[in-house]
Parts: structure tokens; sequence; C-alpha cells
């Protein structure tokens, strides 16, 4: 286990980390995608009440709203924590598949297995098997022209129809149309301000107050619009994805994956996605269409699938600049900057101050487009951190990396923060 700087210590949380919440008001959790929908879950199961809420007016309203999403290790050629960390995350999600294969059937998780392109041949790992060309072509069905590892039991999912699923629970009330304005702390709770938006006209009532314990922020690009949050380092970046008619049988019997993927269904291909940063828009594009096309046909050139698109989908990720994801309590980020000021002068660690938070707030967020396999995890590595599970589910799957302190280094919410003050000049 790795051992965290002084500056990414995490509090003891602000509940009793082994009992059920007690509390008279449930946890609330904002954002109905997968990041909130797994945490809302992972409370549930632990027999926590949670109010979910989300101001658009259905489930997976935003970028968890794809119907056709990988599930796969994000993996580079070298060994690295980072690797760890999705592999951990993958292993997570298969093995909660195991454990409740109604969640998988409901999520339509089909494990075809997925080949990713690469130029050159990857080293021999135990989490997947290199190809060659030819051998990629075999087990893809079609003819593929590059070396490619083959991860045989990922396949692909539908994110909207999982998140939708995991919300059916006697634990967990979900609110839509409620647009969280503001947030306070207020005598020792958090106090959020609320409008209610109608579905059919789109008006709003006055503004309302909701109190709080816990509050976890999991709200997507919106995440960083709150004054506790407004540190957070993340982007908006526009992903469109489209959906191609295949032309009598499906030949396509993997996903292929590389700059690109092609996810191949009965009588289609899902396309994607775009990825345009600071683009919060979130129309379906010619321009798009244009190049998941040109990007298929890179992929798989001898593909043949109708150019027009059946459907298409559009929404904004939430990215960070090293393309990992924001979990934890969330730091008061001013006594961050003063009480770490001096950071930059390479002093022994003990000679700061343990790092301070914001009571009950957490936040999770910042998949870009990895959320998929790794929101699963981090919600179960946040819900745990709150109030671990007498299961000892990481135990069941053999694996040391159940803390939400292993990962500091990599998913704390202010290590962009510490980052800035490394490299400052006096």
């Amino acid at each position: 286990m790795s051992i965290s700087a002084r500056w990414f210590a995490l509090p003891e949380p602000a509940h009793s980390a082994h009992t059920s919440n007690n509390s008279s008001t449930p946890v609330v959790v904002v954002g109905a995608g997968l990041a909130g929908a797994h945490c809302a879950y992972e409370l549930a199961q632990r027999n926590i009440k949670v109010l979910l809420i989300d101001a658009g007016q259905s489930i997976a309203n935003g970028a968890s709203g794809n119907d056709a999403g990988i599930v796969k290790p994000y993996v580079t050629r070298d060994p690295s924590h980072i690797n760890q960390f999705y592999q951990s995350a993958f292993n997570f999600l298969l093995h909660r598949f195991e454990q409740y294969p109604a969640l998988a059937q409901a999520a339509q998780f089909n494990q075809c297995g997925v080949l990713q392109l690469v130029e050159h041949a990857y080293p021999t790992n135990a989490n997947y098997e290199s190809c060659t060309a030819a051998d990629a072509s075999k087990l893809a069905g079609i003819n593929l022209t590059s070396h490619a590892i083959h991860f045989a039991n990922a396949g692909w999912l539908n994110p909207a129809s999982l998140c939708n699923a995991l919300l059916v629970h006697k634990n967990i009330d979900v609110q839509l149309g409620v647009n969280v304005k503001n947030v306070e702390k207020i005598n020792s709770r958090w106090c959020l301000s609320i409008v209610n938006i109608n579905a059919t006209t789109g008006s709003q009532r006055a503004t309302e107050q909701l109190e709080c314990d816990t509050l976890i922020l999991a709200n997507g690009e919106q995440l960083n619009r709150f004054s506790q949050t407004s540190d957070l380092a993340l982007t908006a970046a526009r992903g469109q994805t489209n959906r191609f008619a295949v032309p009598g049988k499906q030949k396509l019997k993997k996903v292929i994956n590389g700059k690109h993927y092609v996810i191949p269904t009965q009588n289609s291909v899902v396309v994607g996605a775009s990825f345009i940063r600071d683009d919060e828009t979130k129309q379906l594009t010619d321009a798009d269409h244009d190049h998941n096309v040109q990007g298929a046909l890179s992929l798989v050139p001898e593909l043949s699938f109708t150019q027009i698109a059946t459907s298409g989908f559009c929404a904004t990720r939430a990215t960070t600049l090293d393309r990992l994801p924001i979990v934890g309590p969330v730091p008061d980020f001013a006594r961050y900057r003063s009480d770490y000021a001096l950071i930059k002068n390479g002093l022994p660690q003990e000679r700061f101050p343990l790092p301070s938070y914001h009571r009950g707030l957490y936040a999770i967020g910042g998949f870009g487009s990895r959320g998929i396999v790794s929101a699963p995890y981090c919600a179960n590595l946040l819900v745990d951190y709150l109030h671990p599970s007498p299961l000892q589910e990481a135990s069941e799957m053999g694996s040391d990396d159940s803390h939400l302190s292993q990962w500091s280094s990599l998913l704390h919410p202010a290590r962009f923060v510490i980052r800035e003050l490394k490299r400052a000049t006096n």
C-alpha cells in the first residue's frame, strides 16, 4: 500500500464509520449519473437512507445517458500506479456483476471482449493477451491492420440503463428537476438552496432549503460551481457518439478501441467519440458525425455500415488535466494555500499541519470518458471510507487496494493545488 503525503491525509469521517446512518435526515447525493447512482447504491446497500437529486428530468440526463460504452481497464505499456488503479476498478466492476447478475442484465453487459489497437506489440501481461494483426483479425471476425491487446473478459454496457437499475432501491429516494443554486454550512449542517423545475412548463418554484449532515456532490461538469468546490480543476469536454446500421449479418465480434471505438450490436455499430475541451454544447453536429465515420473507417477499414447515422448522443463530460477522477472530502482550499505555501521550499512533511476540510462535504467526479469502469470503484472507495461495509468486499476479491487513502496521490481533490504550490516561485 502506498504511503500518502501529509497534505493528502484524510480526516475522520463526520459520522461513525462502523454504523449505519442514524441521522433523521438522509445522505444527500447531487447528481443522477454513474457517479451519483453508484454512491447512492453503495450507501443504500449499507442500509443508509439516501436522497438523490438532479436538475434533469430523467436519470442519467447528462454524460451517463449514452446507451453503449466500453468496459475495459485503461492500460499503458509500462506498469504504474495508475494501471493498478484502473485494473482494480475493472476487477471491482466484474466482481459486482458476478455478485448481482440482475445488475449486469439490467446494464445489458455484453462480455464479448475488447481489442485495443496499438502501433507496436505490448509486453506480456496477465491482464490481457498481446496479438499480431493476424491474430486480432481472427478474434474480431474482420480484417484488422494493427497489433492489438485483447481483453477477453471486457466488453460493453448501457450506462443509462445501469443508472436506472442502481436507483431502484428501498433506501433511495430520487427527486428530479431539483436544481441546487447554493451550498453553505449553517449550524454544523449543510444547507442547500434548491429550485424545483416543472417538467412540463420549465417554470421554477421559489427557492427552498434542504438540510443534511452528509452531502456528496456528483454532478459532473457542475461539480466546481459552488464556492467550496470552485478550486477543483475540472474542464468540460463535449463528446458525440453515433449509431450506424450494419446491412446483413454483423461480422464484427469484438469491441474495437483505439483513437476511436466501434461497439458492435446485433444490427448496428456505435462509434465514438469526439472530444472537444471547453465546449458545453450538447447539439449533434454534422462535423462530429463525419469525424465518427472517419474514425470507424480508420479503425476497421473493411467494416460495412450505412454512413448516415440512425441515432446520435451528445453530452458534456467533466475532465481533469491528468485524466484521473476527483474523489474524497472537499478541502478548505484557502487553508490549503495558506498552510502549504512553503511546500515549494522542500521542508520535511512533519513541518506542515494536517489538512483542513469542509466536514461532511464530499466530491466525486472528473471521470472524463473512463467513468463506466472507474465510477463504481470510486463510489465504493468513498462510501467505504464513510461507512465501511461489514462484507469486506475487497477482501473477497483478494485485494488490498480497498481504502481511499491507497489512491490519495491519484484521486485527492487538492492534488492540483499542491502541484501549483510546489511549482510556485518566490
